[in-house]
Formats: structure tokens, C-alpha cells, sequence
């Protein structure tokens, strides 16, 4: 942060209880009467988040949301003995105004909410409103055999409510409504008022096990409702009233500001465009899909998005031009200042933007202002603002990446340092700076000491990042990267050039616009560099892996024991090698990395919900799983979003057999999916499916990609019965062999699998129709389940 530059007349005071003094005299009360001093606003930070999540658990009364903050101002008006007390009566206070601000803002909805017209079916409604966010036009996510459906395009944004059309008149509402059109609409822009006409519903929740709770998610934004149409021609613009709000303002200088970096800029690749679009707008939903999996999967998508290192990047690259022609601090400290305010406006509002706006111009007005550096201060400032006008941010993976991180480098890039000095350097950390030469020393060597004390510095915050922030991933995304933090430091370099060069370019085409337009090879050279970088990381072994998400109360525990790592001089129990112990430990169970199979003597199926298709999950009393069937005709993929968390739920790491009842793609599209994420030992099918996919390019496709990633391929007929499957008994009734009954059609030539255990019978069926039912009811097949 802008923090770091030398200020002759500053001490920084850093959040979390201070180190012991030199002579061990002082108590932990002590301690900490010295920390709520220095850190005035942390309890009032703490008091809010608690108050926020005691809310989420269980919704306070008015009574005691009034007795909290009464009882909190009445104590601090009668504590006069020291400064803890009253910072304790403060954060009390905080707690119930968190509770209130998150009952009142979160928990009740408005009594003109439109929610409250919709129940679980859905509604034909037409909504007037404003477009509140700039439309994003997406096609489906990329899934096997896509190039074979409909590529869709369709464009979504949300929308601020005013009013409804339900066939009894027009009538005012409010709140915010998710809106999707089946068709792209390019020219629709935010600030714009409209009319949609579509079904008006509740946001369902996820409807298989592991799935992504976007219901959950939108809600903590406030987006209880969706509004879906087909086409293009149920929306309609309304005629403008003149005024310029702020939405349309800002939607402007953000185009503006798009026009003035990206223009001429690597026109035949709107990939890499996009990466330059992510990294200095905060435009994620833009960015090329296949990018922004190479950064997930190196654990570096914080590049991908305005967060508190591209703040901090552009602040320190200002300060550092600004002080080399000699502007004095003040003056660069308002020319920073006004600047990123400016770019405040045009980033996404996004949690870790904002903050670090935040502390940037906190940071700014104590340099104009000839006050003390205070970082502590600054972080709890950000929260509590953050905080109250939206309190259900502390629940979502940005804030909370955003601010752990921070403070993971800001309390734990010391004693890393440490250890780095002391294990692998073998110098002692006091001698190293008794050494240090009272002469000057010649540039070239002081620009070789500058550049590894830089290196070993973003090392330091890299490591710290890294400690701090895998939990939260593995919680929020089901993923760890074990080499996100070198990930990290390979990518800074290439990241701060992207950026440099954008600035340039962007500033240079605002005085002159074909001056800009020729800096535009300047900008593409690292931009392509990133990419190929993240790509290559990407496609590296054990970069990342998938697992499932640990316990919340894991979470907790493991912070729990970080703060008490980092509290061991006041806790002599707790030292580096007993906490680092546990932290690993504690880590190897929570994400388990190697999930024991269940051996319950139950048998499991379970039938997920994919859309038009089938997928079913068999989990065995033996530990083996099977898949019966995994497709669907939807233009989602349905492997990556329903199929393999749904795996990663019951903690099954591989897959002994899938069995694909007929070559219909609705039945087989994920297969290669879940086979990419889980492997899949055997694939089974019936004598049938290779002849009828003779005239099926998809079929034919399919069997191909099995075959050349070494699938082993099973072929079975009625009579038939699956091998290793413990107590359970899998039958196969139907069909029979291909020179019996050559003249099936593909449903009717579906697999039928009759499943047995401890008395219970369940019979798969796939797809037959009348005529197979009919055939396998003379047959004389035991059909009892």
C-alpha cells in the first residue's frame, strides 16, 4: 500500500495485538490497552462484523438490537478506567448496530418488494425499471460436444424495480430484479429505463447436492427475483426524461475510459483485449473463458479483478513518477488522491476496490494533512463503511479474501521474513542490519540490494497470502492451489508491465487520440505475455486440485489457531513448530485430500436434477460408484456444474464404472466431463450402442474421445451382470444381443439394470418405449421392483 513510503516523522500502527516490549513486564491487558489506542476504530470494526453474522445465525428482536447499542453507549459513557473498557462498550454498540442494519437491510424485505408477489410458481408479469449494472451479452459455458447445440448468445443485467403489470393494472414496487433475454442486446446501456415482459420468479436454490447456491448468493446482494424472456422484442426502451442519473453517467465514463485504453489494441484477439478489459476495469464477466480458468486454476484470479494489489500497483506508480520530477508530498499526495477516486468510479464496486480506495485516500489526506500513518485504522475504516451501507458483503468470498489477505500480510510477512532469515539464509535478522555499510555503496550494488530485497518481500507477502487465504478458497470454490504464492510472484512482473502500459496508453489517448492508437503494440506485448505465462502454469501437474468444501467450523478452528500462532509470546504453549503441526494437520482433514470410501451397508442413488436428461449416481456398500447415464440437452455443462460437485459432496475422488444406456446425447454429453475431473475406470455399454451410433456424429465422437483417453470399453446384453459389485446384485434385463434384435431403435435399445439389495429392487430404465416394454414384459423377466 502507499503505506510503505518513507515518512520521516510517521510510526505505522499495525492491526492485532502488538509484540511483547523488550522487558516481559507487561500484562495481556496491558497489551491490548495499548492496541485499542492505536486501533481505535477495530472495535468498532469487530463489533459490526459480529453483530452482521450473530444476525445471519439467528434474527435479533428490536428489543435486543436496542438493548445492545444502548447498553454499549451507556457503558462508554460511565467507563473511566482506561481505554479498553470504553473500546469494549464501543464494540458491544457495534454488535447490535450490526445486527439492526443486517435485520433491517437483509432479512425484511420492504412491504412493496416485488418478491412478495411471487411464490413458488412462476409469474407473467410485465416490470418497468432502470438497468442498474451494464448488460453483459455470454454465450453458454464451453461443455463437450457444444458445437453441436444451439450457440445461444443472451444478455443479462440486473434491474432496479418501479413498477408491475400482473392483468390488474399497474402498481409500484421496488427492489432489484435479475433479468435474462434469450437474445443479445447490444445496444442496451445502464441508466436506460425499460419494459420487459417475461416470468417473474423466486430464485430457486440448487437442486442437487454440492451445487452452487446462486439463491444464496444473490440474496446476499439484495436479488431475491429473476425475470426471464425469450426474445429481444419483449424488452422495450422507454422514452428518456432528459436527466443524467448517475448510472448512465457512470456507465459513460466507464465506455470512455474502455475506448481510451483498449482501442487499436490487439483487434483480431478479443481474448487478450479482455484480459486488459478484467485487470484495469474490473470487467470479470468479459474475460475469456478459457483465461480465466488458466487463472483460477494457478490460484491467481485476484488478477482478474480490481483488487487491493492493482489499487496499490497504480497509487505507488503515481507516487513514484510524481516524486521523481520533484512534486512535494502534499502535492502528490492530492494528485494520487484525485486520481484514484477517478478510477473508484469506473472499477466494478466491488468489496476489495472499494477498501482499497479507501485506504489509499486515507493514506493521502494524513500526508495533506501532516497526520500519523495509522494501516490499522485505515483497514477498520474500510470495514465499518463497507459494512453499513452493504452488511451483507462480510459474506461473500471477495470481502473476505480481500481483507484476510491483508491482514495475513500485514501480520504475517514479519515473522516469514524470520524464518527465511533463520533457515534458509542462516542470518540472523539483527545482525543483518547491524552489517548494513555507513558508507554508500555504488549504484549498481544498491540496485542489486534493492531489487532482492523487493523479491524477497513480495515473497514474504506472497507466502502470507497464500496461508490465508486457501482456506477460504477451498470453502467458497472447492479448489486449493498449493503453488498459487509462486503462481503469484511469476505473474507480479508481467501484471505490473499490463497495467503500466495501459496507464500509458490510456493517458496518452486522452490528449491524443491517434498518439494512443499507436501505443497500442506497447500494451499488447505483456498483455500476450500474461496469457501465455497463466496458460502454461495452468497446464502444469498438481497446480491445483478440486476437493470438498471443508466445514465452516474448520474454518474457524484453523484461524482460531493462526491467531493463536501469532499470539505465542503471550501463550508459551504455542510455539512455531506445535501450531505449524496443527495448521498442516488440520488442513490434511479438513480438505480431504484422500476421502475414505463409505462402507456403511447402505446403498446409495442418487438422481440429480440436470435439465432435459439423466444423470444417477450409485454408491455401493463396498466403496465402488457407480454412473448410470450423465447428459442433458441444456446449454450448461452439466458435468462441471452439477455432476462432478455432486461427487466432490460425497467425497468420491474416482469412479469404478459409468454405464451409458443408448447413444442419445442427452444421456452421455458429461461423461468426458466427469472423466476430466474424476477418471472413470470402465465405461459400459450394450452390444447395441456402436451400431446405432454409426449414423450419429456425437456417438461417434464420444466413443472416440473414450477410447483415446484410455477408457476401458465393456460391452454387455441382457443376462448380463456387473462384476464387483459386493452385496449388490446389477442385472441387466434389456437388451439383447444386436444379432436377436437388430432392428431396435435407439430409445428402445436403451440399458436396463435391474439393482438388488438386502430385499429392495430398483430398476434403470433409460429411455424405453412401449414396443421394449412390451418385448421385455414377454421375455419373462423378473420386472418386480
Amino acid at each position: 500500500m502507499p503505506a510503505e513510503v518513507p515518512q520521516e516523522d510517521r510510526s505505522e500502527s499495525l492491526p492485532g495485538p502488538p509484540a511483547a516490549p523488550v522487558e516481559n513486564t507487561a500484562t495481556f491487558r496491558d497489551s491490548l490497552e495499548q492496541w485499542a489506542q492505536r486501533t481505535p476504530l477495530a472495535a468498532p470494526a469487530l463489533g459490526l462484523t459480529g453483530g452482521i453474522a450473530a444476525n445471519e445465525w439467528l434474527s435479533w428482536p428490536a428489543w435486543l438490537v436496542i438493548a445492545a447499542v444502548a447498553g454499549g453507549l451507556v457503558g462508554l459513557a460511565l467507563a473511566r478506567r482506561g481505554f479498553l473498557l470504553g473500546s469494549l462498550c464501543v464494540g458491544v454498540a457495534a454488535i447490535g448496530a450490526g445486527a439492526g442494519l443486517h435485520e433491517a437491510l437483509v432479512r425484511r424485505l420492504p412491504a412493496d418488494h416485488l418478491a412478495r408477489l411471487v411464490g413458488e410458481q412462476r409469474l407473467l408479469v410485465r416490470l418497468r425499471g432502470t438497468v442498474a449494472t451494464t448488460p453483459i451479452v455470454s454465450s453458454p459455458p464451453p461443455a463437450p460436444f457444444k458445437h453441436w447445440l444451439a450457440n445461444v448468445r443472451h444478455t443479462r443485467f440486473l434491474m432496479t424495480c418501479a413498477a408491475v403489470e400482473t392483468g390488474e393494472g399497474w402498481q409500484r414496487v421496488g427492489g432489484l430484479a435479475q433479468v435474462k433475454v434469450g437474445e443479445p442486446l447490444l445496444s442496451l446501456r445502464a441508466g436506460q429505463r425499460v419494459e420487459v415482459a417475461g416470468w417473474l420468479y423466486r430464485i430457486p436454490p440448487p437442486a442437487n447436492p454440492g451445487q452452487f447456491d446462486w439463491a444464496r448468493r444473490q440474496a446476499r446482494r439484495g436479488v431475491f427475483v429473476g425475470l426471464s424472456c425469450e426474445h429481444a422484442d419483449a424488452l422495450r426502451v422507454l422514452p428518456a426524461d432528459g436527466s443524467l442519473s448517475w448510472t448512465k453517467a457512470v456507465d459513460r465514463l466507464r465506455r470512455w475510459a474502455r475506448a481510451c485504453m483498449l482501442g487499436g489494441v490487439l483487434p483480431d484477439d478479443p481474448g487478450a483485449a479482455s484480459l486488459v478489459e478484467g485487470i484495469m476495469l474490473g470487467q470479470r464477466s468479459r474475460i475469456d473463458r478459457q483465461i480465466n480458468q488458466a487463472f483460477i486454476r494457478t490460484g491467481t484470479s485476484h488478477y482478474l479483478a480490481v483488487s487491493g494489489s492493482h489499487v496499490t500497483l497504480l497509487a505507488l506508480s503515481l507516487w513514484g513518477v510524481a516524486s521523481f520530477v520533484g512534486v512535494s508530498q502534499r502535492r502528490t499526495a492530492a494528485f494520487v488522491m484525485a486520481v484514484i477516486l477517478f478510477f473508484g468510479l469506473i472499477f466494478e464496486p466491488q468489496a476489495p476496490a472499494i477498501r482499497a480506495v479507501i485506504i489509499t485516500v486515507t493514506f493521502c489526506l494524513s500526508v495533506i494533512f501532516r497526520r500519523p500513518v495509522a494501516a490499522g485504522n485505515w483497514i477498520a475504516l474500510s470495514a465499518v463503511i463497507i459494512l453499513s451501507v452493504r452488511p451483507q458483503e462480510l459474506f461473500e468470498p471477495g470481502f473476505q479474501l480481500s481483507f484476510g489477505v491483508l491482514l495475513g500480510i500485514v501480520l504475517l510477512h514479519r515473522p516469514i521474513r524470520g524464518l527465511i532469515d533463520r533457515w534458509l539464509l542462516r542470518v540472523d535478522p539483527l545482525v543483518r542490519e547491524l552489517s548494513e555499510p555507513a558508507e554508500p555503496r555504488h549504484w549498481s550494488l544498491d540496485l542489486f540490494k534493492r531489487l532482492g530485497d523487493w523479491t524477497l518481500w513480495t515473497l514474504c507477502a506472497s507466502l502470507a497470502a497464500w496461508i490465508v487465504a486457501e482456506p477460504l478458497c477451498a470453502y467458497h470454490f472447492q479448489r486449493v492451489s498449493l503453488w498459487s504464492w509462486l503462481a503469484t510472484l511469476l505473474l507480479f512482473p508481467l501484471v505490473c508491465l499490463t497495467t503500466w502500459s495501459a496507464l500509458l496508453k490510456g493517458g496518452v489517448s486522452l490528449v491524443l487520440p491517434t498518439a494512443g492508437l499507436l501505443l497500442g503494440p506497447l500494451l499488447a506485448g505483456p498483455t500476450v505475455a500474461l496469457r501465455w505465462a497463466a496458460m502454461k502454469l495452468s497446464a502444469l501437474p498438481t497446480v491445483s486440485w478440486e476437493v470438498a468444501a471443508p466445514s465452516a467450523g474448520w474454518v474457524i478452528v484453523y484461524y482460531v489457531l493462526l491467531a493463536l500462532l501469532l499470539l505465542r509470546r503471550r501463550f508459551p504453549l504455542v510455539n512455531w513448530p506445535t501450531a505449524g503441526c496443527l495448521l498442516a494437520l488440520l488442513m490434511g482433514v479438513g480438505l480431504r485430500f484422500l476421502p475414505l470410501p463409505h462402507q456403511d451397508n447402505t446403498l446409495r442413488i442418487r438422481v440429480l436434477a440436470v435439465g432435459d436428461g439423466c444423470a444417477t449416481l450409485i454408491g455401493l456398500p463396498n466403496g465402488r460408484n457407480l454412473l448410470y447415464d450423465a447428459g442433458s440437452m441444456a446449454g450448461f455443462s452439466e458435468g462441471a456444474s452439477v455432476v462432478v460437485p455432486a461427487l466432490r459432496y460425497d467425497g468420491i475422488r474416482r469412479l469404478d464404472q459409468a454405464l451409458v444406456s443408448h447413444p442419445n446425447l442427452d444421456h452421455y454429453s458429461a461423461v468426458p466431463t466427469v472423466h476430466a475431473a474424476a477418471g472413470i475406470a470402465r465405461l459400459t455399454l450394450n452390444e447395441h450402442f456402436q451400431p446405432l451410433s454409426e449414423s450419429r456424429a456425437t456417438a461417434k465422437e464420444f466413443l472416440s474421445a473414450m477410447r483415446v483417453r484410455g477408457v476401458r470399453l465393456r460391452t454387455v446384453r441382457a443376462g448380463d451382470t456387473l462384476e464387483n459389485t459386493g452385496a449388490v446384485r446389477c442385472d441387466v434385463l434389456w437388451p439383447p444381443s444386436y444379432e436377436q434384435a437388430p432392428d431396435l431403435s435407439i430409445n428402445d435399445a436403451s440399458t436396463v439394470l435391474r439393482i438388488e439389495y438386502a430385499g429392495a429392487r430398483i430398476l434403470m430404465c433409460g429411455d424405453i418405449g412401449e414396443a421394449a416394454q412390451r418385448r421385455l414384459l414377454e421375455s419373462g423377466a423378473d420386472l418386480r421392483a
